[in-house]
């Protein structure tokens, strides 16, 4: 069984008093394990950073209970606990260099000039900047002082590290060599990785599991296939990539499965707990675009007829966005080598195939 690096109980945290008291967070709970990559994932302003800070202790909280390998941390100051903090703007010091930068936190908790040097040196070896060593920051590119920053954060040998947005200020293609690179020099060092983003395709791609937040409370934990594929209600479904979602109703309801009415069709459903939904009740289908298939209109279909209102080229994928005999509109994606599909244009009818298997049930 893994061990627990952060355990968090009941977390709230409050800024001001009174009547004019904000909550940022709201009765979280979740537990992260050791080694671990860890996300908080959420839109600006949902309260990941404000949890980010309490765990690094740049901010206490209201109530609750925050736990570090099973010890109680309230009362420890942010350079006492074995965390380090690798922030969005780098905060390098401009007059140091890269070495220099690198072991100043050693230098900090009185390292000897020993100690300083051989980890410095390892550390500049493992974010791949040896031969910078002697530079100053103003030399780097953004990338490189990303890396800088982190060999400094990773220098103390810390047991968590947390990342609060540290690629937002980088361009497309150093975001991507990032994002691999973290994943690689955390399965080398084996500590745990507590990582912030607003970006969804990010925490898909780098994560162990998940933590979805909005306005200050969580919505889901999960890896990155159960968060996608199984989101917990629509705000998980429509934050978490692309998906449609629609309105249908319950007419029958059995314990594994619910058929639904919906865009004139009765879809079968599978469901996991029966004892959220009723008979007659109106639902939401979460419905990804890439599982629904789009063809040309056949003479004879039982599929759903369609219009085609608009065609986005997204280079691997072509979009499509249609409007059902009902006025609803789906959007469907598929893959450009699709034949049959790279031929049509807005104002075609075709029809819509959906795998219901792949259809999320979600209650209001």
């Amino acid at each position: 069984m893994n061990q627990i690096a952060i355990r968090i109980s009941g977390m709230t945290k409050y800024y001001g008093t009174g009547p004019d008291a904000v909550r940022a967070l709201h009765d979280v709970s979740f537990e992260i394990r050791n080694n671990e990559f860890f996300t908080l994932l959420g839109p600006s302003g949902c309260g990941k950073t404000t949890l980010l800070r309490i765990i690094g202790g740049f901010e206490e909280y209201s109530e609750g209970k925050l736990e570090l390998f099973d010890e109680e941390i309230q009362d420890l100051p942010p350079n006492r606990r074995p965390v380090n903090t690798v922030f969005q703007h780098y905060a390098l010091f401009p007059h140091l260099s890269i070495r220099d930068n690198v072991g100043f936190g050693l230098k900090m908790l009185g390292k000897p000039d020993s100690e300083i040097h051989r980890q410095t040196n390892k550390m500049l070896d493992l974010v791949r900047l040896s031969e910078y060593a002697d530079r100053r920051p103003s030399q780097l590119s953004g990338g490189q002082k990303q890396r800088v920053a982190l060999a400094r954060a990773l220098a103390p040998e810390p047991k968590v590290l947390l990342l609060d947005e540290p690629l937002s200020a980088l361009d497309l293609k150093l975001r991507q060599s990032m994002r691999h690179e973290l994943k690689q020099i955390r399965e080398q060092l084996g500590i745990t990785f507590i990582f912030v983003t607003h970006d969804q395709e990010e925490a898909l791609i780098m994560s162990d599991r998940i933590a979805v937040m909005s306005h200050g409370s969580l919505q889901q934990v999960g890896t990155p296939e159960e968060i996608y594929n199984h989101p917990e209600n629509r705000f998980v479904a429509d934050f978490v990539g692309e998906t449609n979602l629609v309105q249908g109703v319950i007419r029958e309801l059995c314990s594994d499965a619910a058929c639904v009415e919906y865009a004139d069709q009765e879809l079968s459903l599978a469901i996991q707990n029966e004892n959220l939904f009723a008979t007659e009740q109106q639902v939401h289908l979460s419905i990804r675009p890439e599982h629904i298939n789009i063809k040309p209109m056949s003479s004879e279909s039982s599929n759903l007829p369609a219009l085609i209102k608009e065609k986005t080229f997204l280079g691997t994928d072509i979009q499509f966005l249609c409007r059902l005999k009902g006025g609803n509109e789906l959007t469907t994606r598929v893959q450009t080598t699709t034949t049959d599909c790279a031929t049509l244009l807005p104002g075609d009818s075709v029809e819509l195939t959906i795998d219901t298997k792949k259809i999320v049930l979600l209650g209001d």
